[in-house]
């Protein structure tokens, strides 16, 4: 086998230097001003003239940009006054030179030798006697629509090889820049959404209920963690005209703005659920038709709902495709609320309502979360934090409501290696302290 280093090919080092320049380049000048100050070394060119023919009769032409290129360190500087970057293509008039129309006609590169500097107005302010001409035409989405014009002084003739690599090059150097103008404009468009996504994460925050940590008869602590700006999980109290507590957790389907618009809308109709004293044993059936003529195609809500007597302990718990709720007994038994469920909310005309009772004994815990908790990846990916890890830490944690949700917290970020989830994570927990007699 035998190696054999290209750097002494004509112009090898000059082409490199011109890439590393280039991929340094991080505006639409820059790339210009990069590939200019090489270009100038390859071919003793000293301005570059961009024409902008799109949609224009053979011959006419818009003045873009007169660039001069006559120093390596090229820098903004040396573009003229006149420099139109950024303006659009109906501001610039349209124009016509004796020579440059020429150059321009019939669609092919052109190379014009000793041309006066006076031959066509358009070249007078580069103050060169008599000039060499390499006209470029420049393809964006299979058109023509602009020209490069090389330009410099006559002498410094522009060899084949040059002639064919400044045609390739030129090109490239459009495609450059309009690739950085999509980049820029991406750029622009998606601050302007992550703004809009952040508008759409504050309201949902305050939509969300204030944070405490007592209910009359209840000690509650609530984790609530999103894996995007906002979230499609979703927890509320509320209390019923017959003194009951109710505790919903839901869980939108996916995640993100499009799942946080939907969980304001179930915030929405559960606020007036409870204003138009609707039983609160009614509200899967409720909820369900309220959803299935609102939501879009796909789109469904899992949820579960706890009412419990602050007084007596005594409740019921509703299971709409949820998670099953955990009861965490004062021994530390673990009891899952996982009666048949009813399925998800928004999808079926109709659905019954299906769980079953709870009695809640003196410091008896009642957990209530999504399935961002279960579902949890473990940091390589091959494993779920499960049920049954979930049930294990319940049951080992002593302590009260707040104890288990840093106990949960912790266990999820230690299995998942990060405290990031990558799906939304809602839990509550409240425990039963019956008033004195």
């Amino acid at each position: 086998m035998k190696i054999e280093s290209l750097a002494a090919l004509p112009y090898m080092d000059l082409v490199i230097d011109m890439q590393r320049d280039l991929s340094a380049a991080s505006t639409e000048a820059d790339i210009v001003f990069a590939f200019g100050s090489r270009f100038r070394e390859m071919t003793g060119a000293t301005h570059l003239l961009d024409l902008d023919v799109e949609g224009l009769p053979d011959g006419q032409f818009r003045l873009r940009d007169l660039i001069a290129i006559g120093s390596r360190d090229f820098s903004v500087a040396n573009a003229r006054e006149a420099s139109r970057w950024g303006t659009p293509a109906s501001a610039v008039p349209t124009a016509t030179g004796p020579v440059l129309s020429e150059l321009i006609t019939g669609g092919d590169p052109k190379y014009a030798r000793e041309v006066p500097v006076d031959a066509d107005p358009h070249l007078a302010p580069i103050g060169i006697d008599v000039l060499d001409l390499f006209a470029v035409p420049v393809f964006h989405r299979g058109r023509l629509d602009e020209w490069l014009i090389v330009i410099g002084p006559t002498g410094a003739s522009f060899d084949n090889v040059q002639l064919r690599t400044g045609l390739a090059n030129l090109n490239l150097l459009k495609r450059g820049i309009v690739q950085q103008e999509l980049y820029k404009r991406v750029k622009r468009l998606s601050g302007e959404l992550n703004d809009k996504i952040q508008e759409v994460a504050d309201l949902q925050q305050a939509l969300l209920p204030a944070p405490f940590s007592h209910l009359d008869g209840l000690e509650v602590a609530v984790s609530y963690r999103v894996s995007d700006v906002a979230s499609g999980d979703y927890y509320d109290f509320r209390e019923f005209d017959d003194g009951s507590l109710g505790i919903a957790v839901a869980d939108v389907s996916g995640h993100g703005p499009a799942s946080a618009v939907v969980m304001a809308m179930l915030r929405t109709m559960l606020s007036a659920y409870r204003h138009f004293n609707r039983s609160p044993m009614d509200v899967v059936g409720d909820m369900n038709v309220l959803l299935r003529d609102t939501l879009p195609y796909g789109v469904f809500v899992t949820a579960a709902f706890v009412q419990v007597d602050p007084i007596t302990g005594e409740g019921r718990y509703l299971n709409a495709g949820h998670c099953a709720p955990r009861i965490r007994r004062a021994d530390g038994t673990i009891e899952r609320l996982d009666e048949e469920a009813s399925p998800p909310l928004g999808i079926l005309d109709d659905i019954e309502r299906r769980g079953g009772p709870l009695v809640l004994d003196e410091d008896d815990m009642v957990i209530v979360f999504t399935d961002g908790l279960t579902e949890a990846p473990s940091a390589d990916g091959t494993d779920r934090f499960g049920d049954d890890r979930l049930d294990a830490v319940i049951a080992a944690c002593e302590g009260g409501p707040e104890a288990l949700r840093e106990a949960l917290e912790r266990a999820l970020d230690d299995f998942t290696g990060s405290p990031d989830p990558v799906d939304d994570q809602c839990l509550v927990i409240a425990r039963f302290h019956p008033p004195p007699e």
